[in-house]
């Protein structure tokens, strides 16, 4: 589970419950068990790790009453397998210059700057800006990675939700803001940007996805906007996304069970969210000099104006 997604939807730091990596032949059974002895009847996964392996389990959950809230097994594959899901789309879309690597030897002789990702959750490889290779990458035998051309930003991350295969229902932009030197990003902006929306849109359709996936969209250095990746997940800015007025995940949950839930028409609110720990957002409605930041713990939040 997501640090940023851990415990902000269904899940408080007291009911949360530790099992076998999602990695491992255990953890699928493992799940299905906890499931069933809690009588849990839904899974929001808010990690690709472990993702085929559930999505592939999907209808075994179904039989015992737990829906899996993930595209089936194919749609899952494809766009986690980041070399396959390159090839569907290169053709059609604009999309980054990418490589597959499978040896030491050919990372070392690319040009730099490049960004690097595993070409699969399961290899190990975590994405990543690169103006060196770094000793651990020197020494893995069995590289399974994708190499992209660096694209300027800012980087979208657009949250897409269907109502059936291929069928758009509605999408959300929210952009990233990582800084110099961090892995993860630190402020979260709901946007208004239709270029980038539809083009997620299209690719969701081309791929005929279903559910809820989250597209990764840069721009290049004309303002062009290209795909970079598809997750079958919900993205970390999830609960901002709420706030805003697009319940993305609410919806997507309702459906699974088989509820009905319109997210209606209005246009989302532009609303900021900034981490300032590893489980702590200050979000945006209300402005900063309302709050008193004085005695401020891990469990408080503020919110602020987006800018």
């Amino acid at each position: 589970m997501s640090l940023h997604s851990a415990g902000l939807y269904l899940v408080p730091r007291e009911r949360r419950i530790v099992l076998s990596p999602p990695d491992s032949s255990d953890y699928v059974p493992e799940l299905l068990r906890e499931c069933r002895r809690r009588c849990i009847e839904l899974v929001v996964p808010t990690e690709t790790i472990g993702l085929v392996g559930l999505a592939a389990a999907k209808s075994i959950f179904e039989t015992h009453g737990v829906a899996i809230l993930s595209p089936g097994i194919e749609s899952t594959a494809l766009c986690l397998d980041r070399l396959k899901f390159h090839h569907h789309v290169d053709s059609v879309f604009p999309t980054p210059r990418l490589v597959g690597i499978s040896s030491p030897a050919e990372l070392m002789s690319l040009p730099r700057p490049f960004e690097i990702e595993g070409r699969d959750p399961e290899s190990g490889i975590e994405r990543a800006f690169l103006l060196e290779v770094p000793d651990d990458l020197r020494r893995v035998r069995n590289l399974r990675a994708v190499v992209r051309r660096v694209l300027p930003g800012p980087e979208m991350r657009v949250m897409v939700l269907g109502r059936e295969r291929g069928a758009v229902d509605t999408s959300l932009a929210v952009e990233h803001i990582t800084a110099l030197g961090e892995k993860e990003p630190s402020v979260f902006r709901v946007v208004h940007d239709r270029e980038v929306e539809t083009l997620a849109e299209s690719v969701y359709e081309h791929l005929g996805l279903e559910g809820l996936v989250t597209v990764r969209v840069l721009r290049d250095v004309l303002g062009r906007p290209e795909v970079v990746s598809v997750d079958p997940i919900a993205d970390v800015s999830m609960r901002l996304a709420a706030m805003a007025g697009r319940d993305l995940v609410g919806a997507a949950a309702c459906r699974a069970l088989g509820i009905e839930y319109e997210l209606g028409f209005e246009p989302a609110e532009e609303l900021a969210s900034v981490r300032v720990s590893d489980e702590l957002f200050v979000s945006g409605c209300a402005a900063f000099d309302s709050a008193d930041l004085s005695d401020w713990s891990t469990e408080v939040e503020a919110r602020v104006v987006s800018s």
